[in-house]
């Protein structure tokens, strides 16, 4: 109901994500455990029920899996039915000296289709190696496919849009 407010006792530690489109459901990241998190899922909390509920992932199977990372950009599709998210978990090499060890990482890009209530995460080669903060996502010209670049790894990755739809990817 349009002007009015709702409250939601989620026991649980959640993170609001995006709002479905054409669903009435608030996506949110999962903080697990809640008192101390050192992982998270990604869920959705249904708007008329308040129910707490997972996502199904490429597999049509619930979306059971704990991920960890830092999430570092996120950009919109220009349909505005997809939210893509960088995911940057660093971690660092050699040595016992963190200052002066090598970074590694992996890097991902969170789908999160907001029209159809999936999830999945498309993996980044060569991307969240550099210095924490030199990764970037972005729509390329057109909004035809992701951009997502590692100044200092000299990395740049194209994901085509068009690959992101999980209903392709399952036919």
């Amino acid at each position: 109901e349009t002007g009015s407010t709702r409250r939601y006792d989620v026991p649980r530690n959640v993170e609001p994500e995006a709002f479905g489109v054409g669903l009435a459901q608030l996506f949110v990241v999962d903080h697990r455990p809640a008192d101390d998190p050192t992982s998270y899922r990604v869920g959705a909390i249904d708007l008329a029920s308040g129910e707490f509920g997972g996502l199904i992932g490429p597999d049509k199977q619930p979306l059971d899996l704990d991920m960890s990372g830092t999430a570092h950009q996120q950009v919109l599709s220009p349909s505005g039915s997809q939210l893509y998210t960088l995911y940057i978990e660093h971690a660092h090499s050699g040595g016992s000296d963190a200052a002066h060890a090598a970074p590694v990482g992996t890097a991902f890009v969170h789908v999160l289709d907001l029209a159809g209530g999936w999830a999945y995460c498309v993996d980044l080669p060569g991307v969240g190696h550099g210095r924490e903060g030199t990764s970037s996502l972005r729509l390329g010209r057109g909004g035809a496919d992701l951009v997502v670049t590692d100044r200092d790894a000299n990395t740049r990755v194209r994901v085509p849009i068009g690959d992101l739809d999980l209903e392709d990817l399952l036919d």
